[in-house]
């Protein structure tokens, strides 16, 4: 702290380093960087991407439910559910490749397990004739049947 004097009187002299100001000044807009047009259309394309993946999950997901909970004696039904929901994932130019080839992959899990489930549906339907059959043959030629006749 320093003081001088000034007509006969004791000044206070403040440091250099100190800064008065009379008003304070309102802190001063920094003009904002106008975002790019190219990110903002990049932006909106992969939301789009985004929710047109999601919509089809859905659609895919709802369509295999329905092929697993259906009427097993109805695997064709069922199966041209699927077809149809393979042809849809596979001609959408608005999901990726790595999108499009997991829904494929689930799709195709699908229609196999439909098919396994009409498979076992139609030999549980068929066993009773197919136990009478057997039966028969061995009754009467003494072995189990070659051809089974029965589908």
């Amino acid at each position: 702290m320093s003081f001088k004097r000034d007509r006969g009187k004791f000044v206070f002299v403040p440091p250099a380093r100190w800064v008065y100001r009379k008003h304070p000044t309102p802190p001063q807009d920094v003009p904002k960087e106008k975002p790019a047009v190219a990110d903002d259309l990049l932006k909106e394309a992969r939301a789009r991407i985004e929710v047109e993946e999601q919509k089809l999950a859905h659609i895919v997901e709802a369509t295999i439910l329905k092929a697993k909970t259906r009427n097993p004696d109805d695997t064709t039904a069922a199966l041209d559910s699927l077809r149809t929901a393979v042809l849809q994932v596979w001609d959408h130019p608005d999901i990726s490749v790595r999108t499009r080839d997991n829904l494929l992959q689930r799709l195709v899990t699908g229609a196999a397990s439909a098919g396994r489930q009409g498979a076992r549906a139609r030999l549980e339907r068929n066993e009773p004739a197919r136990a009478l059959q057997m039966r028969v043959c061995q009754t009467f030629r003494g072995g189990p049947p070659t051809t089974w006749g029965i589908p």
